[in-house]
């Protein structure tokens, strides 16, 4: 991997936050002043301490709340004022975890992505199921089409749900800590995969992480939140994600190595100081 550089588009955002503020109980705010905006082929990871606010951020920007303060909009129009079946025309969502109560097949798992777009009657036509099938063939899982989606594994299941995200057909695609239950090389699996999202088909990505390895992967926005539910630091991934601010985040000392393989590619890699917890 290359030396991290910021992401760039010169595009219009195609989601984007201003001075947004929400709580759950009155005077007492979850989010406060958040501001930002994602253009098509951006990556934007959103890492910070448990119960300061990512998840919450992300149910204003599906529409399941609304900001007390602020706005929100999507491809211009503001959130609030869209019905439902328009935002899943625009955001998908991919859950950290999704357990079926039934055994559907990959395919049917896929073909639910569809369905802000299906006619009256809601049965998949024959143009819905071919873009399954590219949505399937896109993240490598064409193969396992007819299978029972409760047999997969973690990491097949992540998969099968960007796949369902690529059928939506949005311009933004939404991941809530999509890697917490996956191991090392699923992780990074679904990051890359996240990554080409932006690359290769121009989607606008925002992904929970827990771990700021992972937005230092590949080129990318990042946003660290502190409690109370503010940005600390927002901008280029390589910029946000200091030392110093990983530390005061985290509420202990973070170290950053960075190191050059033989190629000449340099790759960055957070290192907690854990004895002096």
């Amino acid at each position: 991997m290359g030396p991290v550089t910021s992401a760039s588009s010169s595009g219009a955002p195609v989601v984007s936050a201003e001075h947004v503020a929400f709580g759950y109980v009155p005077g007492r705010l979850v989010l406060k002043d958040v501001s930002f905006e994602l253009a098509a082929g951006e990556v934007l990871m959103v890492l910070g301490a448990n119960g300061c606010g990512k998840s919450t951020l992300m149910r204003l920007l599906l529409g399941q709340a609304r900001p007390e303060a602020g706005r929100i909009r999507l491809l211009g129009r503001d959130v609030s004022a869209m019905s439902p079946r328009d935002l899943a025309r625009r955001a998908a969502m991919v859950f950290q975890d999704h357990s079926a109560p039934f055994p559907f097949t990959v395919e049917d798992v896929v073909a639910m992505g569809r369905t802000p777009h299906l006619g009256p009657l809601g049965n998949p036509s024959r143009e819905d199921r071919a873009i399954c099938a590219e949505a399937l063939d896109a993240v490598g899982l064409s193969h396992l089409v007819a299978e029972a989606y409760t047999r997969l594994s973690g990491g097949e299941r992540q998969m099968v749900l960007i796949a369902r995200a690529l059928a939506q057909g949005t311009e933004l695609v939404m991941m809530d800590e999509p890697t917490s239950h996956l191991d090392y090389r699923n992780s990074a699996m679904v990051i890359t995969m996240a990554h080409r999202l932006t690359a290769q088909q121009g989607k606008a990505v925002i992904m929970i992480t827990h771990s700021p390895d992972q937005a230092l992967y590949f080129p990318s926005k990042a946003a660290l939140m502190r409690d109370g539910g503010g940005f600390l630091a927002y901008g280029a991934g390589h910029e946000v994600l200091t030392e110093a601010n990983l530390s005061e985040v985290y509420g202990m000392r973070i170290q950053l190595v960075r190191s050059v393989d033989k190629a000449g590619r340099e790759s960055v890699m957070c290192r907690p100081v854990l004895d002096e917890l």
